[in-house]
């Protein structure tokens, strides 16, 4: 699956869009001080692609990167409402004007675990991705999210969240010959 993508290449304080070419086809990365942070490249995109697929209604993103599932999703009509929570304020300066045409999506400025949704708010979907690199010790992180909002929605999943549980099992199994 490719998510095109067709933000500015630009740049501001800390952060850039670059563009790139890869076998013909041209892809978007984001970087924060020179340290890439996301890529909408085919592997990057197929741990998203469930969710990019199903999701509908009004929908929960804890993490921003560069807008890629802002980007797929708002092209769908059955998309209500996207409310993205984001640490990193100046994460949110740098990328929401590209996306604050559409008003369905709302940007608040907030941890995800401490984030907490008005009264009475639900979603349909809700998606984790608030980590940078895969790891195991991502797992406990992904089941507390996960259990903050049971009640919230109908749907979730987090980044990577398989590759991470498969991990941990190897390193049980290499660890405990």
């Amino acid at each position: 699956m490719h998510v095109h993508m067709s933000l500015p290449e630009v740049s501001e304080g800390v952060w850039s869009i670059e563009g790139f070419c890869r076998e013909g086809i041209y892809y978007q990365r984001l970087i924060q001080n020179g340290i890439i942070k996301m890529l909408n490249t085919p592997e990057i995109v197929e741990d998203f692609e469930d969710f990019l697929l199903k999701a509908e209604g009004h929908i929960l993103i804890n993490g921003l990167g560069m807008g890629m599932c802002l980007c797929y999703l708002l092209k769908k009509r059955t998309v209500k409402s996207i409310t993205i929570v984001e640490l990193d304020k100046s994460l949110i300066d740098f990328i929401s004007p590209f996306y604050r045409d559409d008003e369905r999506c709302s940007f608040i400025h907030s941890d995800a675990y401490e984030y907490e949704p008005p009264d009475g708010q639900t979603y349909d979907f809700v998606w984790h991705d608030v980590w940078t690199y895969q790891s195991v010790h991502n797992i406990s992180e992904i089941e507390y999210l996960k259990s903050k909002y049971a009640t919230l929605t109908k749907w979730q999943g987090a980044w990577r969240e398989s590759k991470c549980r498969a991990q941990r099992k190897k390193e049980m199994i290499l660890s405990n010959p």
